[in-house]
């Protein structure tokens, strides 16, 4: 074939491309999904480095680990080229090798964009849910994540007028505060979708010395409460993490049964006395409302507890 022809054979080619990619307009741009493809197309050597550096993240979110060598025959480049790669995702903290399989997976800072992107989606969703939450009950409500080994609230909304506990940011209810995960109802509703093992896996570096008279001592007090609230459905917590505080929380289910935040709310233990289930079951509704929002199109199979009120027999 002359090479004139060549050239239109593959312009023609990468025009096919592009339509194919940008929905059948070709002067659209559009997502490029197709990331290894990209690398085909001759491109200036530095855009080329960026795009294997894409390439190669994606890839390594769809495995739990790569070797040089597969991460080379999956973009695919010489195992130099990966190796370089490689070599500056990781001085990013893009990527971590393990030193003794000296294999690769993805590094910190991709989790910490993750957690990031998701907690603005989550809190620009759930905000007018925890907003109007906190006017129904009159408390401080907010919502939280697992962040390792503890709970991070990443938003609070106080009704006007509502109460301040005895202190709020001991009591981790502040964006941004963090707090253990076996004293706090928070840390008992997103634990509540782990099995038993995996949650004693969780708490093994738990020093349980919270200063709240009634905080569980050891992992066996917290598997205790914790089944009380698979059973409920909310957790409850009373003088747990400090004294003079009451915390009411539910799981928000990704749609399938796995919790993936915790809604909930705190105030006086003195004013919450008697209102525990009341609250709770505003909770619980709240919490299920989100997961509509977040998970809409896999909400519909989920499976989520009913609040169930205590005995006063």
């Amino acid at each position: 074939m002359p090479p004139a022809a060549r050239q239109g054979s593959r312009a023609g080619h990468r025009g096919m491309a592009r339509t194919a990619m940008t929905g059948g307009d070709p002067a659209r741009p559009g997502p490029r999904f197709g990331l290894s493809s990209l690398l085909t197309t001759a491109v200036p050597a530095d855009q080329n480095t960026l795009r294997r550096g894409i390439a190669a993240l994606w890839h390594l979110s769809l495995n739990e680990s790569l070797s040089v060598t597969e991460l080379a025959n999956l973009l695919p480049c010489d195992k130099s080229q990966a190796s370089r790669v490689l070599k500056v995702l990781g001085e990013y903290g893009m990527v971590t090798r393990d030193p003794e399989t000296q294999r690769y997976s993805l590094g910190w800072l991709v989790y910490a964009f993750s957690l990031r992107v998701s907690g603005r989606q989550m809190v620009s969703i759930a905000g007018p849910v925890v907003r109007k939450l906190a006017t129904r009950t009159g408390q401080t409500c907010w919502i939280a994540v697992l962040s390792g080994h503890e709970v991070l609230t990443l938003y609070t909304s106080r009704p006007r007028g509502g109460q301040v506990i005895v202190n709020e940011r001991a009591g981790g209810v502040l964006p941004g505060g963090v707090v253990p995960i076996y004293c706090t109802a928070s840390g008992r509703a997103l634990m509540s979708g782990l099995d038993d093992e995996a949650v004693e896996a969780l708490l093994a570096d738990a020093t349980y010395d919270s200063s709240g008279p009634n905080a569980p001592r050891s992992f066996e007090e917290v598997r205790a409460r914790l089944a009380d609230a698979r059973r409920r459905g909310y957790c409850v917590t009373v003088d747990e993490l400090q004294r003079g505080t009451t915390s009411v929380a539910a799981p928000v289910h990704d749609g399938v049964g796995s919790p993936v935040l915790a809604i909930g709310l705190s105030g006086r233990t003195a004013s919450l006395r008697d209102r525990h289930d009341l609250v709770a079951r505003e909770v619980v509704l709240a919490g299920k409302h989100i997961t509509s929002l977040l998970f809409a199109e896999r909400a519909a199979g989920g499976r989520g507890a009913a609040p169930r009120r205590r005995s006063t027999a």
